[in-house]
């Protein structure tokens, strides 16, 4: 355990690459940014510009011309088990899982990467995954088959399966998909708190209202190429975000927060 609390306290990312291709199709290019922990990353973007294959790269999905430094190593230089017990990634699509397992057993298999005897840095497996249960509103329907819950409620059994680990880089691909104002605001506070504890959070989100409020960094992606990066108060202000979105956005600072309204 005390090796996985050592990788969590020195968790960084570096990415140095001029071209990131598909088939002979270029997605993303001139990427050079380094990423640590503590950091809560807010990708945000256009459909279509680049945000989930940047997160496929940074979990060793895809490889691109350039470098991937996890901890100053290759990132494909890691063996798979221990990649496993530094990244948890959450993919775009959510159809999945289709085998009729309880929510527990499907919040469990995040745990997989460890050995049955490991403890996690929140105590034991079954701890753990209570923990986790709780934290996700998911205690009630804990013995239900994930195949007769709601979408919103699977999607938080799958974001409880990506948090119980406590891998301490964290990559989530529009976590807040299907999720009710409520859940999308726990979500986040949830993520904010992982950031804040010293993991690195990367997350995908099109809600810019709680992306600039929540995240500590902010990435702006248009066209395969990454065209901002600031905090939040920074991006807001360069006007970036009306830029590669084609929208006029104005703000209104209230005791909670800005808020945005978006106008065509």
């Amino acid at each position: 355990m005390s090796d996985l609390r050592q990788d969590q306290n020195l968790i960084a990312l570096s990415v140095r690459m001029p071209r990131v291709t598909i088939g002979d199709t270029p997605i993303l290019g001139n990427l050079s940014l380094t990423m640590r922990g503590g950091e809560f990353i807010a990708v945000v973007g256009p459909n279509g510009s680049g945000k989930t294959t940047f997160l496929r790269l940074l979990a060793g999905l895809l490889r691109g011309d350039g470098e991937l430094l996890l901890n100053g190593v290759p990132l494909h230089r890691h063996a798979l088990q221990h990649r496993a017990r530094l990244i948890s990634y959450l993919p775009q699509d959510t159809r999945q899982p289709v085998w009729p397992m309880p929510v527990r057993d499907i919040v469990a298999l995040g745990l997989l990467p460890f050995d049955a005897d490991l403890q996690t840095r929140y105590g034991s497996h079954e701890q753990a995954i209570d923990r986790q249960l709780a934290d996700c509103d998911l205690a009630v329907i804990a013995n239900r088959p994930v195949d007769r819950i709601s979408g919103g409620e699977r999607m938080r059994a799958l974001l409880a399966r990506a948090l119980v680990g406590g891998q301490p880089l964290m990559l989530m691909d529009e976590p807040l998909t299907s999720l009710d104002p409520a859940h999308q605001l726990r979500f986040m506070q949830l993520l904010a708190e992982r950031a804040n504890a010293g993991h690195l959070v990367i997350a995908v989100l099109h809600d810019l209202d709680l992306a600039l409020h929540f995240a500590s960094r902010v990435l702006a992606f248009d066209k395969g190429a990454i065209l901002a990066d600031g905090s939040p108060a920074a991006i807001y202000a360069s006007g970036i975000l009306e830029t590669i979105f084609g929208v006029s956005i104005r703000g209104a600072d209230t005791e909670g927060g800005r808020i945005l309204a978006m106008r065509p």
